[in-house]
Order: C-alpha cells, then structure tokens, then sequence
C-alpha cells in the first residue's frame, strides 16, 4: 500500500525506524496476522523469561556480534544463545574457517526486541559501549604489527557497525575514557584502508559535538585534542586544505602539549611536521626530533621508523639519506613492521634512482610494491608505482611501465584524490616524452601546469612540470623556451632534498646544452660547473661524468672543436669532494 504514497528509498528509511508502519488494514486477516508486531507478540508469548530478556538486551547489537560480545554485554550463556537459534530468532554463522561464530538479529525483530528492554535500556548500551570500547583497545596493537593489520581490519569491518554504535554512544554519554580507549583503532581503521574521506567526517562530527562540553572534564579536553590531530591528519591526507589542516593541529597542540612525553603529543608533533615541511623544513626537524625522543622513551619501534623515514625523505644526499634508510629498515625488521619497509622500499628506490644505480633501484620498488599492495594502500602504492615507471623507461622497458601507468590510473581514479591524480598524469606526460610522443607530452605536462592548485605541497608536481617540459621544448628544438622552463625549476622555492637537487644540477646541465647550441661555451662551462658542484655535492659525481662525457660524444660529429674543448674541460676538472 505504500508504494502508493512514497518511494521505495522512503519506505525502507521508514522502516528502520519505525516498525508499526508494517500492517495492513484488511479485515479478512487473523488480528495476529494485520502488523508485524502483532506477529512478533506472538512469538514473544512463546519466550521463557530468560529467553525475553536476552533477546532484548541483543538488540542492543547493530550487525554481527560475537560469542563473546553477546556474553559480557548481556550476561547470557550459549545455552540460551544456541535456544534462540532454534527458534530462528537470531541467524548464525562464520565468515571462514578461521573466525569465530558471528550471531545477527533481524533488523524488524531487533526493533520489537529494543521496545522490551525499558528502563534497563541505558544500561544496555553503556555494557556494549564499553565492551567495544575494551575491544578497540586490545586491536590498536595489532592495527600496528606487520602480520595482523589485515587480520584485524576485516574484523572490525565486521564489527563495524557495533563499533560506530558504540562510539555514537561514547559521544553522546560523554564517555572520556570509552573514546579514549578506542580512538586509536578508530584513526588507524580509516587510515590504512584509505578511507580517509570517511575519516574525516567521522572526526569532524566528534569534534563538533564535543567543542562545547570539552572543558567540562579534563579526560574529555583530552579526547578532543586527539580528535582534532586526528582530524587534521585527514584533512592533510586529503591534499586539499593544508592550513585547515595546520590550524587543527596548532589546536591540538595547545591541549596535547601539557603533557610532554605522550604519544598523543608526539603523534601531533609528527603531524604537523609533516604538514610545514614544504615550506618551514627546520621547524618540521625540530618536530620530528621532539617526537623522535618521546617515541624512543616509549618503545615505539613503529614511530621511530617513521620519523627517520621522514627524515630520509628530506636529507640533502645520498649518504645522509642512506644512513636513514639504513637506520630506519632495522627498526621496521625489529618491530616486523612491512608496511613502513614497503613505504621505505621506494624511497630508497627513487635515491638510487637518482644516484644511476637502476637495477638497485628496480629491485627496491618491486620488492614496496608487492609489500603495499598487501596492505590495501593504494597512495603509497600509487607513488611507489610511478618510481617503478621512471625506472623501467629508462632502461627502455616501455610496455612494462605502460601496464603500470594504467594500473596507477584505475587506481588513482578509485581513490580520487587530487594530487595522486596529478601524480599520474605527469608520469604520463614523463612517459609520452621518453616514447618521443611530443604533443602527448606536452598535453600531459601542461595539464599539470593548468590543474595543480595554488597550494604549497603541490609545488613538487609543478616544478617537475616544469623540468620536463624543458626537455621536451629541447627535443622541439626550442632552445629559448628549453631554458626558461628549466630556470623556472631552478628559481622555485622546494624543499632542498636529494631528489629535488638531482633535478637541480641536471636542469643545469640542460641549460649548458642550450649555449652550447648556440656556441656560447663560455657560459656552457659556467652552468656545467654549476651543475658539477651540486651533483658532487649530493653524492652523483659518477652520474654527472657519465652524462657530460656523453655529451661530448655527441658533439663530437656535429662540432669537433666544441667536443675538444669539453674533453680537455672535464679532464682537467678535479670537483671537490663533499662526501
């Protein structure tokens, strides 16, 4: 009948939440037969006391509920669980072999069963509240080790909708040590799965429903200043407001920082390091450090690899970079950490990248992305991936980096963030100039030029625009344009690590070919010895011989004198040694 006046959507939205619109007015039914609550109650009748008050304080559950979860938050036993199976008023089950036995109410007898608890209702959902709560605090640990993440992920996606239940209740109740207990869980959940989005919003709406009570108690003003890292993180995560996300961690701090050798604190500190690093690189150190010795006093094995992780990522050479790495793999391997070893995997793999070491290379981006693609990662997958394409086109191995370019691409269209999809398209752009596909390149490259938001931690993708397109208006033989976009790269402030400075000296190096050209040698010799320093100076002194003698080479057809000069130039060079 009510197809006749609503939707279907309308319908079933009703239905969750008010039973009684099930019944019908036809006279020529039995009374017991005109509304499911009528045939509810009959059924009831039938329940022993033991059995009603179980059944009721079931309803408590949202979903699958455990063995265990229906023991300790109703008191019952298997016996009358096993009674209520028989009488199908609860379903039984398990995912797989290896789970325990998941029971589950149906949502219409759930809601009879919720008008029978009365006034023991609020009882009932502190008992779960607080069961999960425990629960969520026994995963954390797990969340974290290597070999059970995956595990324990599918649990709570089982568990997931007892677990919202209770962190909605934990709110409401104003339950500091209930959120506090499962606030872990609940950001490593949205995190390591991507669904940071859902994240975001799940904190947001903490936050906001805590603003006005959190100075009422001081567990509480503690949980709220979790919730608002939490949340910041998220919004970083998302790439699409960074000072929203400054400013929420900035607030944080101001909570988190009266206690300074929490984890809480150090996980902000961390954060918000992670956040001003582009554009405040010392300030971000000093933070790191701070929550470096805090996660050390802890024991944290897993922090400490991040932080040196991060700390690999911004050293300004090779060898600096390495002893991070190095430090920072044998936490991981203590603490059985794959994930971060995966994460640390194609970081080493994009240094070794740069210092020419391509097999090395290949081999630790092959070796992170079978370890992320276990873990459901796809932006670390989708970043580790694009070294792995840089790496196989220059060895020449393009069918292979075109299958994983449309790999990226699915996946970067999955996780629809905007800054992995950038990332794909100038690892496209990268590609269609490596195959010699000029207009494609230029497409791409500009694309990202065109799309990239005016916000700091994009500044990465633009430059490298830039330093691409200056090979590719070199190949068009556009030696003025050549310059100014690999001057453009020069000229942007970036932070000053070994990859950036790689792009650094070889933008020089570009540029010395385009006086070259042109047969200025004079100002040629300045920027190759520009590029010479700093090339030195990062570690990549073999890289840098290798491509200016194969520069000369290359003269030596078209100009015999120009390679002569070049000759003698770098034979007679005797760089520094920075190392």
């Amino acid at each position: 009948m009510w197809m006749r006046v609503q939707t279907p959507a309308a319908i079933a939205a009703e239905i969750a939440n008010n039973l009684d619109i099930l019944h019908t007015r036809q006279q020529d039914l039995p009374a017991r037969q005109r509304s499911m609550h009528a045939v509810f109650d009959q059924t009831w009748a039938r329940l022993s006391a033991a059995e009603r008050q179980t059944l009721a304080q079931l309803s408590v559950f949202r979903g699958p509920f455990s063995v265990d979860a229906a023991c300790q938050v109703t008191g019952t036993d298997w016996s009358l669980l096993a009674a209520l199976v028989d009488k199908s008023l609860l379903r039984h089950h398990q995912f797989n072999a290896e789970t325990a036995v998941y029971y589950e109410m149906h949502e219409l007898l759930r809601q009879y069963a919720a008008s029978h608890l009365a006034e023991r209702a609020g009882d009932a959902r502190q008992w779960h509240g607080q069961y999960y709560a425990q629960l969520l605090a026994g995963y954390e640990p797990c969340l974290r080790a290597g070999d059970e993440v995956t595990t324990t992920l599918k649990q709570m996606q089982r568990e997931i909708d007892n677990i919202r239940t209770a962190w909605e209740w934990a709110l409401s109740a104003r339950h500091g040590d209930s959120l506090n207990q499962m606030l872990g869980s609940m950001y490593l959940f949205y995190f390591l799965p991507s669904l940071v989005r859902d994240g975001l919003a799940v904190m947001a709406a903490a936050a906001k429903q805590l603003e006005q009570v959190q100075n009422d108690d001081e567990t509480l003003r503690w949980v709220y200043g979790r919730i608002l890292a939490q949340q910041g993180s998220f919004t970083w995560l998302l790439h699409e407001d960074y000072d929203a996300a400054e400013q929420l961690l900035r607030c944080s701090l101001a909570i988190l920082d009266t206690q300074t050798s929490s984890i809480e604190l150090a996980q902000a500190l961390h954060t918000l390091a992670n956040i001003i690093y582009t554009r405040d690189l010392p300030t971000a150190q000093q933070y790191w450090e701070r929550s470096l010795k805090i996660y050390e006093q802890a024991g944290n094995l897993e922090r400490q690899g991040m932080i040196l992780r991060n700390l690999c990522v911004t050293a300004p050479d090779y060898a600096t970079a390495l002893t991070y790495r190095e430090q920072a793999l044998a936490l991981a391997a203590a603490g059985n950490d794959r994930r971060n070893e995966g994460h640390l995997y194609f970081i080493g793999s994009d240094h070794e990248y740069h210092m020419g070491n391509l097999q090395a290379a290949r081999e630790l981006a092959e070796k992170s992305i079978g370890i992320i693609r276990a873990f459901d990662d796809p932006p670390h997958l989708i970043l580790a991936t694009a070294v792995l394409v840089t790496i196989l086109t220059a060895e020449n191995r393009f069918d292979e980096a075109r299958a994983l370019l449309q790999e990226m691409q699915e996946t970067a269209e999955k996780l629809s963030i905007q800054w992995h999809s950038l990332l794909v398209e100038l690892a496209n752009g990268r590609f269609a100039l490596a195959e010699g596909r000029l207009e494609a390149a230029e497409t791409r490259l500009t694309a990202v030029l065109s799309n990239v938001p005016n916000e700091r931690f994009y500044n990465g993708l633009r430059q490298q625009a830039f330093f691409h397109l200056g090979y590719l208006k070199l190949a068009q033989g556009d030696l003025v344009a050549a310059r100014e976009q690999w001057q453009s790269y020069l000229a942007a402030e970036q932070i000053a690590n070994l990859p950036t400075r790689s792009r650094c000296w070889r933008a020089m190096l570009g540029i010395a070919k385009t006086w070259l050209c042109v047969g200025d040698w004079e100002t040629a010799v300045t920027h190759l010895q520009q590029a010479c320093d700093l090339a030195c100076a990062i570690g990549a002194q073999a890289v840098w011989e290798g491509k200016v003698r194969r520069l000369t080479d290359l003269y030596q057809a078209a100009s015999p004198d120009m390679a002569s000069y070049l000759r003698c130039w770098i034979d007679s060079l005797n760089p520094p040694n920075h190392n």
